[in-house]
């Protein structure tokens, strides 16, 4: 295909596939809807009850942005490892795949949990006509704050797939 053979094209695609997954998440890492409502842009405050229903809207937005392309470009590269003949570019397809199906465990693990507690604060409205400084309010702060530390984590998988990928395809490329 394309002049290349099957596995360089497939490679490529985990790579593009990856590159979006990582270099997505790090925008919006940097100047999406958390650091807004984190306050990490500057001073904005929104009340709690906002910031809950912004997490959640860009949360049920955001998710298969994420998980489909980590994914696709996990199943890439182990289709690509089952392609090539070399060992090393296999091995490294293989880590690459296994890298970014890394992000399932760690989020069920150590994400989930909070996912479900926002949902629930804004689903049942439990801030309606509740000051901010009840503590419901205040549990929005420190779950949409923990949540954002514990996404960063995911960055070794995101940028570890990455350069696993881009690796294989270099390594492919120069035989």
């Amino acid at each position: 295909m394309f002049g290349l053979p099957d596995s360089t094209v497939v490679l490529t695609g985990g790579l593009i596939s990856t590159s979006y997954v990582l270099f997505s998440n790090l925008g919006m890492s940097q100047i999406g809807i958390i650091p807004l409502i984190n306050g990490r842009l500057g001073e904005f405050h929104l009340p709690a009850r906002e910031r809950a229903k912004a997490w959640s809207l860009y949360f049920k937005q955001a998710a298969p942005w994420t998980i489909g392309p980590s994914v696709v470009g996990a199943g890439l590269n182990f289709a690509a490892a089952y392609m090539t003949s070399s060992p090393f570019i296999r091995q490294l397809a293989i880590t690459a795949g296994i890298t970014g199906l890394t992000i399932v465990p760690y989020t069920l693990t150590f994400i989930h949990g909070i996912n479900l507690q926002l949902h629930a604060i804004n689903n049942e409205d439990k801030l309606r006509d509740v000051p901010e400084s009840h503590p419901h309010a205040k549990q929005v702060g420190q779950l949409t704050t923990d949540w954002e530390k514990r996404h960063w984590v995911r960055f070794v998988a995101y940028g570890g797939a990455f350069a696993l990928n881009l690796a294989a395809l270099l390594a492919q490329q120069a035989r």
